[in-house]
């Protein structure tokens, strides 16, 4: 016997790179992980980095990612003495990292457990800084990655090279649309009343590009809403 009063809730998931509310990528053989979503309310991209690692942390963005020419980079982790650190630099080619004059990335946690390095930080998407990438729905760049497996760059004017580096093998669109997690409870057991819209934590979906295909995002909301519309009915039968 089915109830009057009922909710339903449908949470959506896919592994598509479009319309989601963020990324998970790995390098180095399962090293290095980085995982970021856009939060539309405030504006920024939230970032979280899991390398296993015990030295320094390092991850950015390019359009041109050979010979290190204008890397927007942070550098970040947690020293021995458990002081965390992350600061932004701005690259000119194969030398030590410029520190950048406006430091545009926030640092929220930093921890070291384990010989894994995690760091979150945030940054607005469009900032004040000309040597910062500024991001739209359509910018796509290189995401670079380095870390040191043992030593620390607490002092960001000198420390020691990277043990690993690398870049992504092709551009990925960084500011992305959210999951849609769609909560339609009623009232009245012959009416639908409410729709909404949540946003879930930092994703850890493979981009669409390894499954071989997309989904528009219009196009799979109004697939959803008719699912769901008959799915009502059945129910309420």
């Amino acid at each position: 016997m089915i109830s009057n009063r009922f909710s339903v809730l449908i949470v959506l998931t896919a592994c598509f790179n479009h319309g989601l509310d963020g990324s998970t990528l790995s390098f180095d053989n399962g090293n290095f992980h980085v995982s970021w979503r856009y939060e539309k309310d405030h504006d920024e991209l939230h970032f979280e980095l899991n390398v296993k690692a015990e030295g320094w942390v390092g991850f950015g963005f390019t359009f041109t990612p050979k010979k290190m020419n204008n890397y927007d980079v942070i550098i970040g982790g947690k020293t021995r003495a458990g002081t965390p650190y992350l600061n932004d630099f701005f690259t000119v080619g194969l030398t030590t990292p410029v520190l950048d004059l406006r430091q545009s990335y926030m640092l929220d946690m930093a921890s070291k457990q384990d010989g894994i390095t995690t760091l979150h930080f945030h940054r607005p998407r469009i900032t004040s800084d000309s040597e910062d990438i500024q991001f739209n729905m359509t910018t796509s760049v290189f995401i670079l990655w380095a870390y040191n497996k043992i030593d620390d760059a607490r002092d960001p004017s000198s420390f020691s090279k990277h043990s690993r580096k690398g870049y992504s093998s092709e551009p990925h669109r960084i500011v992305i649309e959210a999951i849609p997690t769609v909560d339609v409870s009623s009232q009245d057991s012959t009416k639908l009343t409410t729709f909404h819209l949540s946003t879930p934590p930092l994703a850890t979906l493979k981009p669409a590009k390894a499954l071989g295909f997309q989904l528009n995002l219009s196009t799979m909301t109004i697939a959803i809403a008719f699912t769901l519309n008959l799915f009502v009915q059945l129910v309420l039968k």
